[in-house]
């Protein structure tokens, strides 16, 4: 349950939370809605978040289900899975200013580094959105991932760090949960190579 800053009740349960440039994304999973609220400093959310800022709803057309942000990168999925991002992500209006459809894929995971985006599909597929910068929410294009090589089962959940290295669950044949690396590329370097996955273990 949310509270603005005169404390009074909302009738709002997030169950998704994401933190973006300076700003902090909540998800309302039953409702689709998306709510923010400014955080400029990481301490405060220690303090649990006892600043004057108050949450507040996210312009939006589309019935959300699944939201990532990290830095100026902002994308998100929606109940038809249409891949969406945030433009105008500036440190200035860190929540953004609209979405934009990116076509291509339709999703049912999305998650994303200080540059790239990733999607999962329904059908276990990956997508890498290739070309995202400051000014370019949108990227350029997407590259397929091969997922881990057989006899590894299908890929249920995602996570990416900030060095575009996906991380993975495969469902095994005997159903049990691995965690897999993806090299795509070292933080340094634009052009994708040695892509690879490695079993953690």
């Amino acid at each position: 349950m949310l509270f603005d800053k005169k404390s009074e009740r909302l009738n709002v349960h997030l169950n998704h939370i994401s933190s973006g440039l300076g700003v902090l994304f909540g998800l309302d999973t039953t409702s689709g809605l998306a709510y923010y609220r400014q955080c400029a400093e990481p301490k405060a959310i220690c303090r649990r978040l006892e600043s004057q800022e108050r949450w507040r709803q996210l312009d939006t057309q589309h019935r959300l289900t699944w939201l990532a942000a990290r830095d100026s990168v902002v994308w998100a999925l929606d109940a038809s899975g249409f891949v969406l991002v945030r433009e105008g992500v500036y440190s200035e209006c860190p929540e953004g200013t609209g979405w934009l459809v990116v076509p291509g894929v339709l999703g049912a995971q999305v998650c994303v580094s200080s540059r790239s985006a990733w999607v999962l599909t329904a059908q276990g597929q990956l997508a890498h959105r290739v070309g995202i910068t400051k000014t370019n929410w949108v990227g350029d294009y997407w590259m397929m991932i091969s997922p881990p090589p057989p006899p590894n089962g299908k890929i249920t959940s995602i996570s990416s760090s900030s060095c575009d290295s996906l991380y993975c669950l495969d469902s095994s044949n005997r159903k049990i949960m691995r965690l897999w690396r993806h090299e795509l590329q070292l933080c340094n370097q634009d052009s994708p190579q040695d892509q690879e996955w490695t079993l953690i273990d």
